[in-house]
């Protein structure tokens, strides 16, 4: 079975989505309707229309999981909102295993390792069929990897319908911001050893689209940066306060109260629960249970030095809280402000080949390919010659007497 963390958080596209979508046209749609970043290790669910289909992705490390599962019966229930936690998720399909209430379970810290963003364990799987297959005690749940399956034919058969131009396939506008990048510098580098003479004034609108696209994408670039530090000092906070939660059990243990849930007495949930919250929520879980805690007079100096250590952690944790507010709603900010300055960059994109095309007419029939490079069109066969009919036998002649 596969188990999230606790601090994974779980987006829901709540209308039908194409399922026959894959990784590429997923994550696009993760951009464009959940403004989200699909690269945030947390988990993006889409469901069919009929809704007995759900595919979730989510990205690990160095690649995405795409994980596809169908009901054989029923249907998955209407979601109300855009976003729902971990233990909702568990709920909803099955085939997700939700830990054991009171085992001592700890949430999977995000790595701190350089070109690593990925916010889930790394999970067991299985070879067998098109794919993996996550074992689970109901049906299993289908894992498709890029470059396998029937998903990356139907992207590559929308692709060539499209009539794509094969430089232009690694752009894939809108999918990818640095694909812009790469692509405008590219052209621009073309631009500076042709004469584009017949295109200057769209070529000039072109650089102009894509340097202010570029300072658009280093504004999301420097948000994100700014956004990581903030949640690498939640992470450092978080754990200060698991050990605070647990420091605090133990001196409770030895006052008699039971192991297996020492904060029952004072009306908190026990430790391994606590620690599965969200940043917020344990904090005011920390705060409630160290104001009971302390106003009870039979407990020990220990537990109140304990109970003492764990408040001061939780108000940590809640002053940290306050500042990645502002940073999402900045980073936010920044990702709407690169998605206008790259529809405008599509724009004049499409002006300046279009003009690159009209050239041709005009005595540079080379422009388009020097700017853009070879059109990617379909080769026409060459019709295979019918073959030569062979002259019937002629009769035998027949012997005159």
């Amino acid at each position: 079975m596969l188990t999230l963390p606790a601090s994974v958080r779980v987006f829901v596209a709540r209308g039908a989505t194409d399922l026959r979508r894959s990784f590429d046209r997923l994550s696009a749609q993760v951009q464009e309707v959940l403004h989200q970043d699909p690269l945030s290790g947390h988990v993006f669910a889409f469901f069919n229309r009929r809704r007995d289909r759900v595919k979730l992705l989510v990205w690990e490390r160095d690649g995405f999981w795409l994980l596809y599962k169908r009901l054989e019966t029923g249907t998955f229930a209407v979601l109300d909102r855009d976003e729902i936690n971990a233990r909702e998720l568990y709920q909803r399909i099955p085939c997700f295993s939700e830990p054991a209430r009171g085992a001592r379970w700890r949430r999977r810290r995000r790595s701190t390792e350089p070109g690593t963003r990925s916010a889930l364990p790394p999970q067991t799987w299985t070879a067998g069929g098109s794919g993996a297959e996550l074992r689970s005690g109901r049906a299993p749940l289908r894992c498709l990897h890029a470059g396998d399956g029937n998903d990356r034919e139907n992207d590559k058969r929308i692709i060539n319908q499209r009539g794509k131009d094969a430089t232009m396939k690694i752009a894939r506008t809108g999918l990818y911001p640095g694909g812009r990048l790469e692509t405008g510098a590219a052209i621009l580098a073309a631009a500076e050893v042709v004469d584009v003479t017949l295109v200057k004034t769209r070529l000039e609108a072109f650089a102009a689209a894509h340097r202010t696209y570029t300072e658009a994408y280093n504004a999301v670039e420097a948000a994100e940066a700014q956004l990581r530090t903030g949640q690498a000092k939640l992470s450092q906070c978080d754990t200060e306060q698991d050990e605070a939660v647990e420091e605090l059990a133990r001196p409770l243990v030895s006052d008699a109260q039971p192991r297996t849930n020492p904060f029952a007495a004072f009306g908190a949930e026990a430790p391994s629960s606590i620690k599965q919250m969200t940043f917020g929520e344990e904090a005011k879980a920390i705060h409630a249970l160290t104001a009971a805690v302390q106003s009870d007079q039979a407990v020990s100096k220990a537990t109140r030095r304990a109970a003492q250590a764990a408040e001061e952690a939780a108000t940590t944790m809640q002053a940290e809280l306050v500042p990645i507010d502002k940073l999402q709603a900045g980073l936010r900010t920044s990702r709407e402000a690169r998605e206008a300055a790259g529809k405008t960059w599509d724009t004049a994109l499409t002006a300046l080949k279009r003009g690159a095309r009209a050239a041709a007419d005009d005595g540079a029939p080379g422009l388009y390919r020097a700017l853009f490079g070879r059109p990617n069109r379909l080769k026409n066969k060459t019709p295979t010659p019918a073959p030569t009919p062979t002259p019937a036998p002629a009769p035998p002649a027949e012997n005159v007497a």
